[in-house]
């Protein structure tokens, strides 16, 4: 048995992999095998030459692409060692990378290891050291002290798979990653909300440097925000209560009314000297392209999910997440109870009455449906979502 499992899952950067392998020929220590899980239908990786690589390799291909939670757990299901370790197929380790992280679980007994990953200095971009600096992309900041210092004991909920360890016995029975995540953001996050939940801590090494090099501008960054908008929907239906401070109704209602090219335009062509500035122009546009993604799950998910736009409390949109999670669960019960708990709240806004006639409609119960369509309309006659609702009612 190799004293770590090095799981990489991989789409689409062969170039990028092929040098990250190469650099693992230098680590200091030598005791871990390679597991890279590709996640994507066609590669050219199987006709490659592996045997200038000094450690054992796992290819394993999967039969479509599911994305890097389902990649990482694949990739466990095949390592031999007590010891998981996951990083991103874009980064470059450092000679020490890999012994940092065993060090830190044999000598001090530590069950969850978090390494440090730094933007590469062939790759940084000014747009990139504002991602530093508002933490967007990875907030390392927090893991800092007033005096400069890192903190090396952090809550488990600080979760970045770029560089991060487990004894494979903890990851399984917390269940791995939540399959639910087709792309590459929350899942890490919320493999750690649950960790934390357990009241356990991670073990910072900044020495275990993992460099990360992904070059960004404004332009690309967007699409990723808009990504990781729509997977914020992902992580609230997994957990409900997250969903007031993610969310957040006040500024969803504002950015659904943003123009996206005009945002883009204005934070691209911004010209000032003061860097403060520049860098709330670009944060801005990077919360707007978020939300804008967040409304398209909205969209084209359950049509209850649209009560979120006119929430005005958080148990509102926790009953909203909960009663939606649970009609895809077909626990139609809680489901309703959802829908007539936000009833009984705010009898008076007619945003709850359509969503309890969605979530009757869902269960079947359009007599029910049409009920409280109707007691919608009649406080908000001209609210267009139960309008569309009734039309679509009194047609079955």
């Amino acid at each position: 048995m190799v004293g770590i499992s090095y799981i990489i899952p991989h789409k689409g950067r062969d170039h990028m992999l092929l040098w990250h392998l190469r650099e693992l020929n230098r680590q200091t220590f030598r005791d871990f095998e390679v597991i890279v899980v590709v996640d994507e239908d066609v590669s050219d990786l199987g006709t490659l030459n592996w045997e200038e690589y000094s450690f054992p390799i796992t290819l394993h291909f999967m039969d479509k692409n599911r994305g890097p939670a389902t990649a990482r757990n694949a990739g466990v299901k095949k390592a031999s060692a007590d010891i998981v370790m996951f990083v991103g197929d874009d980064c470059i380790p450092s000679r020490g990378l890999i012994g940092r992280h065993w060090l830190a679980h044999k000598q001090f007994s530590e069950k969850i290891v978090q390494g440090y990953t730094p933007w590469h200095p062939d790759s940084t971009t000014p747009f990139m050291s504002f991602l530093d600096a508002s933490g967007l992309q990875a907030n390392w900041g927090v893991l800092k002290q007033e005096d400069g210092k890192w903190l090396r004991t952090i809550p488990a909920g600080f979760c970045l798979t770029t560089n991060y360890s487990i004894e494979k016995r903890l990851f399984k029975s917390i269940g791995g990653f939540n399959e639910t995540f087709s792309g590459a953001a929350w899942e890490d996050i919320e493999m750690g909300y649950r960790l934390n939940k357990f009241g356990l801590n991670s073990t910072f090494v900044p020495e275990a440097v993992n460099y990360h090099y992904h070059r960004y501008e404004l332009p690309g960054f967007l699409q990723r925000c808009y990504m990781e908008g729509t997977h914020r929907m992902t992580i609230c239906g997994i957990h409900p209560e997250m969903s007031w401070s993610l969310l957040e109704p006040d500024y969803l209602r504002v950015a659904e009314k943003e123009n996206e090219d005009a945002v883009l335009n204005f934070a691209l062509n911004i010209l000032s000297p003061n860097k403060e500035e520049m860098y709330k122009a670009w944060a801005e546009a990077c919360r707007v392209f978020s939300f804008k993604g967040i409304a398209s799950s909205i969209e084209t998910g359950f049509p209850g999910l649209k009560a979120l736009y006119y929430a005005e409390h958080p148990n509102e949109t926790v009953e909203i997440l909960a009663g939606v999670t649970s009609i895809k669960s077909g626990r139609w019960s809680y489901a309703l109870h959802c829908g007539e708990w936000m009833l009984t709240q705010r009898p008076g806004h007619w945003y709850t009455h359509a969503f309890l006639a969605e979530v009757k409609r869902a269960v079947g119960d359009y007599d029910g449906a049409l009920f409280s369509v109707r007691n919608a309309l009649t406080l908000n006659p001209a609210a267009e979502w139960p309008r569309e609702l009734a039309r679509e009612l009194s047609r079955r």
